[in-house]
C-alpha cells in the first residue's frame, strides 16, 4: 500500500498556484514580510514535489485548522509537522511558536480513537533546533523525530546588486536539493521502521487468530464429546432398567470409552489457550505504549 503523509506547514503554498506564481501571490499575502520568508513557500514546494516523486501520498495543510482537522479525521502513517506557524495569521500571536505541539498531539489523541491503526510516526520540522536544544530534547522524549529544517538567516538578506552570482545560486540549489533528499530519506527510515513492525505484528495477530480458532475448535469438540458421553451413560442407566444385563455392559464400555476423549480434547483446548496466551503477550509488546503526558 502507498505511504501516507500528512505535511502541516503554514509555507506550503496551495497546489493550484503555479510555480511562476508563488513568489508574486505570497508577496501579496505577506507585505511586511522578509524576503527569505517569501522564498521559503518556493522550497517547500519543491520539498513535497520531492516527496511526491518518490510515490507517497503527500496531503498538505497549510493552515492550523486544517492541519487540526486532519489530525483528528484521518490516519496518516507519517506526520511531518511544522514547530511555527508564523504565516497563520488566524492563532493568536503567543501559539504561533509552539502550534506544532498541538497538532502533534491531536495526532496521538487520534490514534488512540482509531485502533487497530499503526500509530503514526511523527517528525516534528522546525529551524530551531539549533538555537534552542530544548526542542529536540522534548521531541525525543515524546517519541517524536526531530527534523532540522534548513532555513538559513542568509535567505533574508538581498544580494547588494539585486541579483545572485551564479556561485550563490548553486550553493543555494544545493542546500536546498540536500534539505530535500535528507528528509526524504528520513521519511524512507521511517516507512522501512513502519514496515517491519508492521510484518512483525501482523505476523503475532495471526498466530492469535489461529490460536483462538483451534480454541474455539476444541472447545466445541470437547462439548460434543461430552454430551455424547452423558447419552451414553443415560442410555445405559436405561437398559438397566428396560433390557437385559449384557446390553448394560456393552453400552457402559461404549461410554467408559467415549468418556476419554474429552479428557483427550480438553488438554488440546488448554494447550490452545497457552498458545493465545503467549501470542497476546508478543502483541502487546510490538504494539506502541501510549504516552499519559
Amino acid at each position: 500500500m502507498e505511504t501516507t503523509i500528512l505535511f502541516a506547514d503554514d509555507q506550503i503554498p496551495e497546489d493550484q498556484i503555479s510555480d511562476e506564481d508563488i513568489q508574486e501571490i505570497i508577496s501579496q499575502r505577506y507585505p511586511e514580510a522578509q524576503k527569505g520568508f517569501i522564498r521559503a513557500f518556493g522550497k517547500m514546494r519543491g520539498i513535497v514535489k520531492a516527496l511526491r516523486d518518490r510515490n507517497y501520498s503527500v496531503t498538505v495543510a497549510n493552515t492550523y485548522q486544517t492541519a487540526m482537522e486532519l489530525a483528528t479525521d484521518r490516519h496518516f502513517d507519517i506526520a511531518i509537522i511544522d514547530l511555527g506557524w508564523f504565516g497563520d495569521h488566524s492563532l493568536e500571536r503567543s501559539a504561533r511558536d509552539a502550534a506544532g505541539w498541538d497538532i502533534s498531539n491531536r495526532i496521538e489523541q487520534a490514534d488512540k480513537k482509531l485502533s487497530p491503526h499503526q500509530p503514526t510516526a511523527r517528525i516534528i520540522y522546525s529551524s530551531r533546533f539549533a538555537s534552542n536544544p530544548e526542542i529536540s530534547e522534548k521531541a525525543s522524549k515524546l517519541g517524536i523525530l526531530p527534523f532540522f529544517k534548513v532555513y538559513s538567516a542568509r535567505d533574508a538578506y538581498p544580494i547588494t546588486s539585486g541579483q545572485k552570482t551564479p556561485d550563490l545560486q548553486r550553493r543555494s540549489a544545493d542546500r536546498d536539493a540536500s534539505n530535500q533528499n535528507s528528509l526524504a530519506a528520513a521519511v524512507g527510515f521511517v516507512e522501512h521502521l513502519i514496515r517491519d513492525r508492521k510484518t512483525e505484528m501482523d505476523a503475532a495477530l495471526k498466530v492469535l487468530a489461529d490460536a483462538e480458532a483451534s480454541k474455539k475448535r476444541w472447545e466445541f469438540i470437547t462439548i460434543g464429546c461430552i454430551a455424547v458421553s452423558v447419552a451414553l451413560v443415560t442410555i445405559s442407566v436405561l437398559s438397566v432398567v428396560l433390557f437385559s444385563k449384557p446390553v448394560t455392559i456393552v453400552t457402559a464400555i461404549s461410554g467408559a470409552i467415549t468418556a476419554i476423549i474429552p479428557k483427550r480434547s480438553f488438554d488440546q483446548v488448554k494447550a490452545s489457550r497457552k498458545q493465545i496466551d503467549a501470542a497476546i503477550e508478543r502483541v502487546t509488546k510490538l504494539a506502541p505504549q501510549n504516552s499519559s503526558d
